[in-house]
């Protein structure tokens, strides 16, 4: 690691004796078109390098434990393995490595990146995955959220065209995608998005096929999470609901003259439903509103 380092530093040392990197805005680039030479180690401010429009990192990944060991070791060590950047439209953008621009914003320092040649957009995306993929650094949640920016943003036509490019079953990737199924009662539930599993939004989507009802006792199961971690949460929240049979309470709604019209019936993970017993009038449906409509309106 030690030599690694100091072939790098070496290596960056006759790049600023040679040629000091000015900012991006300053840059007078090849004599030919305008453009700096690729494949160049730089080091460069941090200001001076844009997040594509892509970014699908989770905000805590930039607070977790494992970004400050790596802020830790740059600031110990230096910085051992560049980003990768670009260069287009008169500016630097950032390919792959957030977390070690992030670190080297937070500690002051210029971030050494490695200039690529890449102009197209699509070879920009499938580098930021290949890097990504290799490291095995991306949560299903993270996945998600790169091939759903994918198809919005147009540079891919269809998850098949993804999966094709990225050497994933279409299978497979149909499985990730059905994290977008979950409910954000769920997914605002977490601390990190990040322990969202695929099985998780598996299993969501076969009980709420399952119970036409799942997604309100997701609801009310979310108002008693106390001091559960994310696992926890989500294995509560997307637990399959017991046999309601033995925990159902009834209550008997009579009339003034004692016959029976309604019941209200309640259960510890459903909201109380109420089954009338007997036909309402046009009338009495309106009044009916009206009064649900004043008791939730007073709440």
């Amino acid at each position: 690691m030690a030599k690694r380092i100091s072939a790098l530093s070496k290596i960056l040392g006759e790049v600023e004796k040679k040629a000091p990197v000015p900012p991006a805005e300053e840059f007078a680039g090849n004599e030919a078109n305008g453009n700096p030479e690729t494949h160049d180690l730089l080091k460069l401010r941090t200001d001076d390098i844009r997040v594509s429009a892509t970014y699908n990192r989770e905000p805590v990944a930039l607070e977790d434990d494992r970004f400050e060991v790596l802020k830790h070791s740059i600031a110990t060590h230096g910085q051992d393995e560049p980003v990768r950047v670009r260069y287009v439209d008169g500016a630097y953008e950032l390919i792959a490595g957030h977390r070690r621009l992030e670190a080297c914003r937070q500690l002051g320092n210029r971030v050494v990146a490695l200039l690529t040649d890449v102009t197209d957009e699509r070879d920009a995306e499938l580098l930021k995955w290949r890097e990504n993929a290799e490291r095995e650094d991306l949560s299903a949640y993270e996945k998600w959220r790169l091939f759903q920016s994918w198809l919005d943003t147009g540079l891919f036509a269809s998850q098949a065209a993804i999966a094709d490019a990225i050497g994933l079953t279409k299978a497979r990737l149909s499985q990730i995608f059905s994290i977008a199924d979950l409910p954000d009662t769920v997914v605002n539930a977490l601390q990190d998005r990040r322990n969202i599993q695929v099985k998780d939004a598996l299993k969501y989507r076969r009980l709420r096929k399952k119970y036409e009802d799942f997604d309100a006792v997701i609801e009310a199961r979310a108002r008693h999470l106390d001091n559960r971690d994310d696992r926890q949460r989500l294995d509560y929240l997307l637990a399959e609901p017991r046999k309601v049979e033995n925990a159902l309470t009834e209550i008997e709604i009579d009339t003034g003259d004692g016959k029976p019209c309604a019941r209200l019936i309640r259960s510890p993970e459903r909201p109380p439903r109420v089954r009338f017993t007997t036909m309402l009038s046009e009338e009495q449906e309106q009044q009916l509103i009206g009064m649900l409509r004043s008791l939730f309106d007073n709440n």
